[in-house]
């Protein structure tokens, strides 16, 4: 159930009897420069230095207006209002704002925003999510500390579009492809060769891509499992053992060895849910290898999977206890969206098919993979088809999945995000309080 957030708002402020003075902010990007400002206040370089000491706290926000008290040693002055629409700021304070120009009390107060935020305003843009005049939103998770105020979308509903805007990081996916028109087995207690695919997230501060290592074990007397572990075939190890290898096992150890010289050599991400620059650079021959290796390893009896938390201290040889039975993939997954009428906003959802079978509810999504779990114990991975996909996947995922969009700011998403989603992907619809799924038309969405 959707939860309502109430912001404290101690005293009712009748917002039309104040007065707004307009500063248009001469881009399209809710930033607010020192340049444009000073236009505005030209008597900044005069300002009293009393007034420069002066800190500004968050106090309110309801019907789309934040409020501001200006205080020093925690005493307070005036207090400033303030609301952000697309290319404009309006700003009003309770001094009246004397002969209708931009006074001190807001100057600051918007100098500050400058200090902190870097001018950045999108930060208080939620346009039709506002909480309303008794402080309740539907949409937003608000907190307020000393320095700032801070609001994101309730959990709920996932990634917000914001008019003039879009969602959260949508610049991140393209829409570029578009829709087209095992071995011989040996029993007893002997050494053999396995693989164990390497994986972790796009949002794990030390993400890499994922690649294959091959190891040596010894096998149960059945020959079925393995009991022991010895070591992982690397560098100059790749033919340092006693086994046979088939021609397809060396070609594999040449491709898992390539993977593991890309993946070790990218240095680690600095910000968390992103692909470094190098990593990207190199992702599209990484899948290119997994595309090679994935059929030549359904002739292979022991394959493993672990999540990978550091390279730097990869160990010898595998850990028993991290590792899971796995099967490895290429057949290609069908990626579609469900388009909801939810009353007052419209929500997007992926809709994830593997072979045939809906797995949306379960899947977990890794680099370049989606992992269906069988068992806690056993995984299906299934290569991702192209990077397209991988983006737009990775950018859902930061976002519960789900995409939340007012009625009145539909055909805005529509255009900026929907038609081209629909191009590439299909998308149906269920109406409002209804069941059944149909194909999605723009005009019943109206």
């Amino acid at each position: 159930m959707t939860k309502k957030t109430k912001v404290n708002n101690s005293e009712k402020v009748k917002y039309e009897e104040l007065f707004f003075y307009t500063i248009p902010l001469c881009n399209n990007d809710l930033l607010l420069h020192k340049e444009v400002l000073y236009k505005h206040f030209p008597a900044y370089k005069k300002i009293n230095k009393e007034k420069v000491k002066l800190n500004s706290v968050f106090v309110d926000y309801h019907t789309g207006v934040f409020t501001l008290a200006l205080q020093k040693d925690e005493m307070r002055f005036q207090q400033i209002y303030f609301r952000v629409e697309m290319g404009t700021l309006h700003v009003a304070c309770d001094c009246g704002m004397p002969g209708q120009v931009l006074c001190e009390h807001a100057y600051r107060a918007l100098s500050n925003i400058i200090h902190r935020k870097l001018g950045r305003l999108e930060p208080y843009y939620w346009p039709g999510f506002e909480p309303d005049a008794e402080g309740i939103s539907k949409y937003l998770d608000i907190r307020f500390t000393q320095q700032d105020a801070y609001i994101k979308p309730s959990f709920d509903f996932g990634n917000l579009f914001k008019r003039g805007l879009g969602f959260k990081k949508q610049d991140d996916v393209s829409f570029e492809q578009k829709l087209p028109e095992p071995a011989f087995k040996k029993e007893g207690v002997h050494d053999v060769l396995g693989y164990q695919l390497l994986y972790n997230s796009h949002s794990f501060y030390r993400n890499h891509l994922p690649f294959l290592i091959p190891f040596i074990g010894t096998t149960t007397k059945s020959g079925d499992g393995i009991s022991y572990y010895k070591t992982y075939l690397k560098n100059v190890k790749q033919f340092k053992h006693g086994l046979n290898l088939s021609k397809e096992q060396i070609i594999l150890n040449e491709i898992s060895y390539a993977m593991f010289e890309i993946a070790t050599s990218i240095p680690f991400n600095k910000v968390k849910g992103e692909y470094s620059p190098a990593t990207k650079e190199y992702m599209p021959l990484m899948l290119n290898l997994w595309r090679k290796a994935i059929p030549k390893l359904r002739f292979e009896q022991h394959i493993k999977s672990s999540y990978s938390y550091n390279l730097n201290t990869l160990p010898s040889r595998p850990k028993k206890t991290d590792l899971k039975v796995s099967q490895i993939t290429m057949s290609e997954l069908d990626i579609s969206f469900v388009l909801s009428d939810n009353g007052d906003y419209y929500q997007l959802v992926p809709i994830i098919k593997a072979n045939g079978k809906d797995i949306s509810e379960h899947y977990f999504k890794v680099s370049l993979f989606i992992i269906e779990p069988i068992t806690s114990s056993h995984y299906h991975f299934h290569l991702i088809g192209n990077l397209q996909d991988e983006y737009l996947l990775n950018w859902l995922d930061e976002n519960q999945r789900r995409l939340t969009v007012l009625k009145q700011d539909f055909e805005s998403f529509y255009d900026g995000f929907l038609k081209k989603l629909s191009e590439c992907y299909q998308v149906m619809f269920r109406r409002y309080k209804g069941s059944k799924l149909q194909p999605y038309r723009y005009e019943r969405c109206r």
